[in-house]
């Protein structure tokens, strides 16, 4: 699984990805932004039985949650969900059509076709931005 991140007026401090499996830490990754725009990620390879809560937070150099992918809901897992694609090199029209899929289908209640295309076209554009 792969968490991404872009992070706005973040140059020169501590972020870090912290992952927690059932409530429990299993995992932090720690960057060093270098420019007031930087996209990281970090990953967690799942074994076929851990199939309970996951969760990823955004921690400043403090230890403050400036995001939890658990609590923002369907638009972060599509945001995550595009920049895992688009970093594969799939096809933006490709990402949208599966995008589009996944929200009619897992989302409950879905987001509107609408909200899912600006969600991908504006990962799109940072995407052909870099």
């Amino acid at each position: 699984m792969f968490f991404f991140s872009v992070l706005k007026d973040a140059a020169g401090q501590s972020i870090t990805h912290r992952w927690e499996y059932n409530g429990k830490r299993v995992a932090q990754v720690q960057f060093q932004p270098q420019a007031n725009h930087w996209r990281v990620w970090s990953s967690k390879t799942l074994m076929p039985d851990q199939t309970g809560t996951w969760t990823v937070e955004v921690l400043d150099a403090g230890g403050n949650v400036l995001l939890d992918l658990f609590d923002q809901g369907s638009e972060a897992l599509l945001i995550d969900g595009t920049g895992h694609l688009l970093w594969r090199e799939v096809d933006p029209e490709v990402v949208l059509e599966l995008l589009l899929a996944w929200n009619r289908a897992r989302c409950r209640p879905p987001l509107e076709d609408a909200e899912v295309a600006g969600v991908v076209e504006s990962i799109a554009r940072l995407h052909r931005a870099e």
